[in-house]
């Protein structure tokens, strides 16, 4: 085995190639703004121009929701999808913005969520001559930073294999017992006899596994198999993905089963079909929701009666002021008291938590670990992304194809670092816990094999 400093070597570089990603899109950024025309930004998608403010409301967290619908342009395409950085703006005076990001996009309207501390101010996007642009969002490449960081410094053993594991591409793994309910399940009944294969594989496997799934061969069926033989055994499973499509297509086809699904993050491929499980849409429908809400909105009056006072007002009005910014904050603080124990309650109900590899850093899921998390689509997400959702867990099972395209990397000098390898690249021909699936189910005359 390399000498240690070797091994932290390649993590170091890793950091370096995060940082190349970073300034790379920054400076995309930085020169759109500098060298494009509003119009311009309108026609190449980066901003909708004008907008209409069709409603805000309050929502889970900290947080208001504004929803606006572009006035004209409906047929260009753009670059704003859920979850991406984006600035809601008024050019009535001066340009005023307020930073939020995508929670949806549907057709010609969208709904960005801002922080409550801004909403006094709101008003003006009513007035006319407001739009909403994509803007740089640095905090993905925080995320994996501190996860490449936390692993460097891991005091866990199960971290420290994997860690060392991939840099030598061997991980030693001493494979578990499994019981007869583990496979005579009817959940396995469905199953040819390389998928059946690839769940017992995987649910013997302790530090990790993979599952390689070309195209056609039923990964998606076989990790739903596989999701419902573990939670036999295990209270709660976290599975993410790169992308949230293919969050969507896991966490509907595991609530398809009866399993109880909790979304965590931006839905995009059901639309409102999938709405139900996610952790907005739980809380809204939750009998304490409507005096969670009243609180916020108390709270918000009474910022607002605060603000109206004028700069030269006697000391009677000071102390006025003063006791409804502290009623706000109370107001605020015991709705969120309230909100945070709603969502405990949300969270310890549900069977599996699905939510993008960047999103396993959401507020509600820190104080959790998990004893298995799943990655799909592995080939498409980022080894530090990856390590991100590795780090909430014991063990960790990923899927997908290394033979099909690799995940996108924009700057030349962070692939050049290895930004663009995937660890299924690393170590779908090297590690033993390795399971094809082979039965080819999209051609169109009778099922084929794929050569091992």
């Amino acid at each position: 085995m390399q000498h240690m400093s070797d091994q932290h070597q390649r993590y170091h570089t890793l950091l370096k190639a995060i940082d190349a990603e970073r300034q790379h899109d920054a400076q995309f950024f930085k020169t759109l703004n500098e060298s494009k025309t509003m119009q311009q930004k309108v026609q190449s998608g980066f901003v909708w121009y004008p907008v209409q403010v069709l409603r805000k409301s309050y929502t889970v967290g900290e947080y208001l929701e504004v929803e606006v619908q572009r006035i004209n342009g409906h047929e260009n395409s753009h670059k704003f999808a859920e979850g991406k950085a984006a600035s809601l703006f008024n050019v009535q005076d001066e340009r005023i913005e307020f930073k939020g990001v995508v929670s949806a996009v549907r057709g010609d309207k969208m709904r960005i969520l801002v922080h409550t501390d801004q909403a006094d101010r709101l008003d003006i996007l009513d007035r006319g001559l407001t739009g909403v642009e994509v803007i740089y969002d640095d905090r993905p490449y925080k995320v994996m930073e501190e996860a490449i960081k936390n692993v460097l410094n891991t005091k866990r053993e199960n971290i420290r294999s994997i860690r060392d594991g991939l840099v030598v591409q061997k991980l030693e793994q001493h494979e578990l017992t499994l019981h007869d309910y583990q496979t005579e399940s009817s959940a396995l009944k469905m199953l040819n006899a390389s998928q059946k294969a690839a769940v017992a594989l995987m649910l013997k496997t302790p530090l990790m596994g993979i599952i390689h799934g070309p195209p056609g061969t039923g990964k998606t069926t076989t990790l739903v198999a596989l999701v419902e033989m573990l939670l036999k055994e295990e209270k709660r499973i976290l599975v993410c993905a790169s992308s949230n499509n293919a969050v969507d297509l896991l966490a509907e086809r595991l609530s398809l089963k009866g399993i109880q699904v909790l979304r965590v993050g931006n839905i995009t491929r059901i639309h409102d079909d999938l709405a139900h499980l996610t952790i907005e849409e739980k809380v809204r429908n939750h009998g304490e929701w409507n005096h969670i809400k009243k609180v916020k909105i108390q709270a918000h009056e009474a910022d607002k009666k605060a603000s109206q006072f004028k700069r030269n007002f006697g000391p009677e009005e000071r102390d006025e002021r003063k006791e409804l910014r502290k009623e706000a904050k109370e107001l605020r603080k015991w709705a969120a008291k309230l909100e945070d124990r709603l969502i405990d309650d949300i969270v310890l109900g549900s069977q599996v938590i699905a939510t993008t590899l960047i999103g396993v850093s959401n507020r509600i899921l820190k104080e959790m670990h998990f004893k298995t998390v799943i990655i799909d689509e592995a080939s498409q997400s980022l080894e530090p992304e990856c390590w991100n959702a590795i780090l909430k867990s014991d063990r960790v099972i990923l899927a997908g194809d290394h033979k099909q395209l690799p995940p996108t990397v924009k700057s030349k000098e962070a692939a050049s670092m290895g930004l663009e390898l995937t660890i299924l690249d690393r170590m779908t021909e090297q590690l033993e816990q390795s399971s094809l699936l082979t039965e080819q189910y999209r051609m169109h005359h009778k099922n084929t094999r794929i050569q091992q």
